[in-house]
């Protein structure tokens, strides 16, 4: 089921993104540990504090033209800042909503993942999206009844920490007023094998889409060929 954090406390010095692995390296193969929920919200109060956190990658990676966003399966506003074996860190660009760009965004598309990620609101007013859960077990196939519990509505606010579990939660973002960005944190180790389409108003599956299991392994290869 989906958990909305707080950050309360703010005041520590900021963390940079060698920080964060270095930290989340430390914690070996329970980066998603129960355990360690709010050791992660806390690791990302420390990324939130540092308000140069995606500036000073971005600009590093400039100075590496040939790299820059070399081997990104995603689409244009997704920027992968770290991929290994148990965890990927990545950030999100939202723009509001435009006709032009609504498919790029995945704006308004009820799905699932198969992986369990943290995401942290990290600048502007942050978009809105739809959660529910269902709690019957996978595969599906297209037009399979599943019961979606739970539904509400949160806000990813600036400076507010998520955290989707994986083959449970479904979710639709709504556009943000403003531009927005979010950081990820999310698990590399533990993929289930689809991740699926749903209608919320029918409770049924609509379709699936490729592993991010088979893309993330194709990226990693790629940058150990780099």
């Amino acid at each position: 089921m989906a958990k909305y954090f707080e950050l309360t406390s703010l005041s520590d010095d900021g963390f940079s993104l060698k920080h964060l692995i270095q930290e989340l390296n430390s914690l070996g193969c329970e980066v998603f540990s129960t355990k360690n929920e709010y050791k992660i919200v806390e690791l990302l109060t420390r990324v939130y504090r540092n308000r140069k956190f995606l500036t000073d990658y971005l600009i590093a990676q400039i100075h590496h033209t040939k790299m820059f966003k070399s081997g990104n399966p995603y689409t244009a506003q997704v920027f992968m800042l770290h991929t290994g074996a148990k965890y990927s860190i990545r950030a999100s660009i939202w723009e509001p909503a435009n006709k032009s760009n609504d498919e790029m965004f995945f704006y308004d598309v009820p799905h699932d993942h198969n992986f369990t990620f943290y995401t942290l609101g990290y600048y502007g007013s942050g978009y809105k999206t739809k959660i529910a859960q269902y709690h019957t077990s996978s595969p599906f196939k297209s037009g399979d009844k599943v019961e979606l519990v739970n539904e509400q509505i949160v806000q990813l606010k600036e400076g507010k920490v998520m955290l989707y579990e994986k083959g449970k939660d479904v979710h639709s973002q709504i556009p943000p007023d403003e531009l927005s960005i979010s950081i990820n944190i999310a698990d590399t180790a533990q993929m289930l094998d689809d991740q699926y389409y749903f209608d919320f108003s029918s409770n049924r599956v609509t379709g699936y889409f490729p592993k991010e299991s088979d893309i993330l392994k194709k990226l990693q290869a790629d940058f150990l060929v780099a």
